[in-house]
């Protein structure tokens, strides 16, 4: 750390494709967690918490989730596998990729509350009323 830059050996650095709403240090966190626990089922999570879903919208920015860089030709044998705009070099295109995911409703950020739960407060006389977008 130097101030509230990270930093290494005492040299600052900071991400050029940083969202310019998060302080670097904080991105710097979010990226190691984001690495240290990669396939443990928690990223949805940190998105939610964080209010960072829209970093899943594959329709609006279309870089994010792209595999390795390959050309074809090195990879015969791997008939299914799509490269970016079709070409014969390029980015390989995830299967989960392919279907476009636009971000678009902000609901996602608040559970429905059950409704079974709503009528139980209800029939106490108390009105418990559903979260935004979930009517």
């Amino acid at each position: 750390m130097v101030g509230n830059s990270p930093a290494v050996n005492g040299v600052v650095y900071d991400d050029p494709k940083r969202d310019p709403e998060v302080p670097s240090i904080l991105w710097e966190i979010r990226r190691e967690r984001r690495i240290e626990l990669a396939m443990e089922g928690f990223r949805f999570n940190d998105l939610k918490r964080w209010k960072k879903l829209a970093y899943t919208d594959n329709f609006n920015r279309a870089d994010i989730n792209r595999g390795a860089w390959i050309r074809r030709s090195d990879y015969a044998s791997l008939s299914n596998v799509v490269i970016e705009n079709g070409a014969d070099e390029g980015y390989i295109i995830p299967a989960a990729r392919q279907a476009y995911r636009a971000f678009d409703n902000e609901r996602v950020y608040l559970d429905p509350i059950p409704l079974d739960q709503i009528k139980l407060y209800q029939d106490q006389g108390v009105a418990l009323t559903q979260n935004p977008g979930w009517q």
